[in-house]
């Protein structure tokens, strides 16, 4: 089934990376190497990861909307797409002339995982970057790594959102972690929380946004009246402990718990 026989119609906004893992034992210190027992080159980000993962489901045609740079990494990236057919990217993923692609660089070690990122690329995305008429044409629109893309911390983004949902299309954010520490997309996240429908942090994205201590107090505030829209999703990810989740303006409330699973390292 090729991607335009698909019957969901979803879009994809966000962060892409070319990854390069390294899986080591310990932390190098300053002036000093340490081994990798290995190293792997693979198309990443949140929010190419959410793509490819909605498109091999079947039934989906995803399209990803963001940029890479004209150099090789820009163009592996690229390249994978095309080859995993997942995605559609042809016209909505930008090629930035003298912009080198975004690359994280991904330790993995026997319990957790660090990384060091250059948000070449996702630092330059903006909303108008994007056909209103692609983005219109979609069911649902997905916003991913919103904290990697300053940029987009515009009231631009948050009236691309209410036209979107005036269109019937439904709206997901996923936020990633802020370096800057700030956690308020330049004062614009608290206008954007109010359009979307479901919000999905992890637990310490959650309790910066929300200037929490703990996950469950952030889900509480999450679902405060005036935070999102009434009836929205807030649902934060744990890591081991599973998913809790709320609807906004109401006392509905659920935890998941994360089914077992064999170790299969810390990549992320």
């Amino acid at each position: 089934m090729s991607i335009d026989e698909r019957t969901l119609r979803v879009g994809v906004i966000g962060d892409i990376y070319v990854d390069l893992l390294c899986k080591v034992d310990e932390l190098p210190v300053w002036g000093e190497d340490r081994l990798a027992s290995a190293t792997l080159l693979s198309p990443g980000g949140s929010t190419a990861n959410t793509a490819r993962f909605l498109g091999s489901l079947g039934g989906v045609a995803v399209r990803l909307f963001s940029a890479v740079g004209d150099d090789a990494f820009g163009a592996y990236f690229r390249e994978q797409l095309e080859a995993e057919a997942c995605a559609a990217i042809d016209g909505s993923v930008a090629v930035l002339t003298g912009v080198p692609t975004s690359v994280c660089v991904v330790l993995s070690g026997p319990s957790d995982r660090g990384f060091v990122s250059c948000n070449s690329t996702n630092g330059a995305l903006e909303p108008g970057m994007f056909s209103r008429e692609a983005l219109l044409a979609q069911q649902h629109v997905h916003i991913g790594g919103y904290f990697n893309m300053p940029q987009m911390h515009t009231p631009v983004l948050c009236e691309l959102a209410r036209t979107l949902r005036a269109a019937g299309v439904t709206l997901s954010l996923d936020s990633q972690f802020d370096t800057s520490g700030a956690w308020d997309g330049r004062g614009t996240l608290a206008e954007l929380l109010r359009e979307v429908d479901v919000f999905m942090p992890n637990d310490k994205e959650a309790q910066g946004v929300c200037r929490t201590a703990t996950p469950d107090d952030a889900l509480e505030a999450l679902c405060a009246p005036g935070r999102m829209r009434p009836g929205a999703l807030a649902l934060v990810k744990c890591g081991a402990r599973g998913v809790i989740a709320g609807r906004a303006g109401s006392a509905e409330r659920w935890h998941v718990d994360s089914p077992p699973a064999a170790p299969g390292g810390a990549a992320g």
